[in-house]
């Protein structure tokens, strides 16, 4: 949504348009990469106690 987003802004502001497949791309990759990263750490508290 955000290479749609962009390219739409550039092309109402700038007068410069065809450039959305680059920019989708871009924010596809961009989505991509953050799925390759671990997420964080689990917290103590965030573990269940398994008590009552």
């Amino acid at each position: 949504m955000e290479g749609v987003r962009q390219s739409h802004e550039r092309e109402r502001h700038k007068g410069i348009g065809g450039g959305w497949p680059r920019l989708v791309r871009w924010a596809y990759e961009c989505w991509l990469e953050t799925q390759r990263r671990p997420g964080p750490e689990a917290s103590e508290r965030a573990q269940p106690s398994g008590g009552t």
